[in-house]
């Protein structure tokens, strides 16, 4: 019994001079860093605004220069883009004889016809000007939106659906430029 408390007692005489020790060693090698005073931090962390600031500006002027750039291309393209249309239609009239046959969307030059067959589906989606009914002599074109039958020579309304009951020379007479959505076949003369 004498040699356990001789033993308890350098145990607890060893683990009381190792143990402060130790963790005054642990201690010693975190604070390895230099100390810096509060004016230099502030030093740096202004000098790094400043260049964040002056990049942030820099990208500011590239993006308004771009955005600038964008739309100036983008309302010339679109006059392009019209041209080219306008061409396009143009020549495949002048080719074709000035008959084409087709479903879909359909720009058509001011002074052509729109001859439709028995069963298509005319909506005048634009028009800058008046468009006006061709009828035969046996009624005009269909207005299933208003109700009514549109005779010959008296204006289409726009975004209303037209539907020809016969192949009999009904269609549209284009005095402006205009944009059709047609289903259904039909001719441009």
């Amino acid at each position: 019994m004498n040699n356990k408390k001789i033993l308890i007692l350098l145990l607890i005489l060893a683990i009381s001079l190792i143990g402060p020790r130790l963790l005054t060693t642990e201690a010693t090698i975190n604070n390895n860093d230099p100390l810096i005073s509060l004016s230099y931090l502030n030093q740096v962390i202004d000098a790094l605004k400043e260049a964040l600031n002056l990049k942030n500006q820099q990208q500011d002027d590239s993006i308004s220069t771009i955005s600038t750039q964008l739309s100036e291309l983008s309302s010339v393209s679109g006059n392009v883009l019209e041209v080219l249309e306008l061409y396009a239609d143009s020549t495949l009239l002048n080719n074709a004889g000035k008959t084409i046959v087709s479903e879909g969307q359909s720009k058509v030059l001011v002074g052509t016809r729109i001859i439709a067959d028995a069963g298509t589906e005319i909506i005048l989606r634009y028009s800058n000007g008046s468009t006006t009914a061709i009828a035969s002599y046996l009624g005009g074109l269909s207005d299933v939106t208003g109700g009514y039958d549109i005779q010959h020579g008296k204006d289409i309304p726009a975004n209303h659906l037209l539907i020809i009951p016969r192949s009999d020379g009904r269609g549209v007479t284009i005095t402006n430029n205009s944009i059709f959505m047609i289903r259904g076949s039909y001719k441009v003369e």
